[in-house]
């Protein structure tokens, strides 16, 4: 096949890789940009139903709720794997850390990819596999105003490329900027209350006038993302959470969570867990053990799956130190 006509089925086949991308990591804000944002992270918050703005103050406190990271007591190393259906990844690594007395900060990589997507012509033959792969990195912090109330702000700096996709095989690229805010409260013991508002003037920058006569420049913009949330710990052994949260594309979804902590002391604990993402069931557990001064925590959650053929399991790993 000629380069002409290679590129026009290039051409085609990112439009084609970016709808797949959309649709495939997308919820209800299905067909935008950026719906590896949207799809949770960490397996402690995905097994309760994805509500987990009220919580937050853990290794994944930057991504639901950047004022959560002002309430973090230890140093904390996080990471999160997901196996998903239909050659999908969604992957984590961050670094959070108090700023004794009274703020924090956080640092971290989200990344999401499609790959062995079937690269065809014109006439339907067979001339590659390719991949797209979505990248943000993270950088967030947040101030405790008393031992009530504190607030976060958080900087996604946004990197998509697809390999191979060039001439000589050079990698078509996007970038873009978004930020995040959090505030949490906790009025008294045993409730907390958290709004975050995610993705603001998130996009993707594409231009790809400078290789193809047919190409253009475009911004994916990512919907805003607001959410409230309230989390009742109340109880030593249950918990109970619920995030309401609305796009700015007007879509609504609820998510409620459960967390029953069979045992619960400082050196050991094991807790089940289950929740309700919009309209999808969770389920999970998690086990933290002592390792001299350390503390490890594993985490698990599956998703059943409502569209993708195969269900969603995701493992997270923390350690405080």
């Amino acid at each position: 096949m000629s380069y002409n006509s290679k590129k026009h089925a290039l051409a085609i086949s990112i439009i084609g890789v970016i709808f797949i991308c959309n649709s495939t990591f997308a919820e209800t804000n299905g067909g935008y940009a950026g719906a590896f944002l949207r799809m949770g992270l960490g397996a402690e918050a995905i097994a309760q139903g994805d509500a987990f703005t009220a919580r937050a103050s853990n290794g994944f406190a930057a991504y639901y709720n950047p004022a959560g990271i002002a309430f973090l007591e230890d140093r904390t190393l996080a990471t999160s794997y997901s196996y998903m259906a239909l050659d999908r990844s969604l992957n984590f690594v961050g670094l959070s850390f108090p700023l004794k007395p009274t703020a924090g900060v956080s640092i971290g990589w989200i990344n999401a990819g499609v790959s062995e997507i079937d690269g065809r012509d014109f006439n339907g033959n067979h001339y590659g596999t390719l991949s797209f792969h979505q990248n943000a990195f993270t950088f967030a912090f947040a101030n405790r105003f008393s031992q009530y109330v504190a607030a976060g702000i958080g900087v996604k700096i946004l990197y998509d490329l697809f390999p191979n996709m060039l001439e000589d095989d050079k990698a078509l690229k996007a970038n873009g900027v978004g930020f995040d805010f959090g505030l949490l409260v906790k009025p008294v013991p045993g409730i907390q209350f958290g709004v975050q508002v995610r993705d603001i003037n998130a996009k993707s920058g594409w231009d790809t006038s400078e290789y193809w006569s047919e190409g253009l420049s475009k911004n994916d913009e990512f919907p805003t993302i607001f959410k409230a949330g309230v989390a009742l710990l109340a109880l030593e052994d249950i918990s109970a959470e619920y995030d309401l949260e609305i796009s700015s594309k007007d879509a609504v979804e609820h998510h409620f969570g459960l967390e029953y902590a069979i045992i619960f002391k400082p050196e050991r604990s094991f807790a089940l867990r289950t929740g309700y993402d919009h309209d999808t069931p969770t389920f999970g557990f998690g086990y933290s053990f002592a390792m001299g001064k350390f503390i490890s925590r594993l985490n698990a959650a599956y998703i059943l799956e409502n569209i993708a053929p195969d269900d969603t399991m995701i493992f997270s790993w923390s350690l405080l130190f």
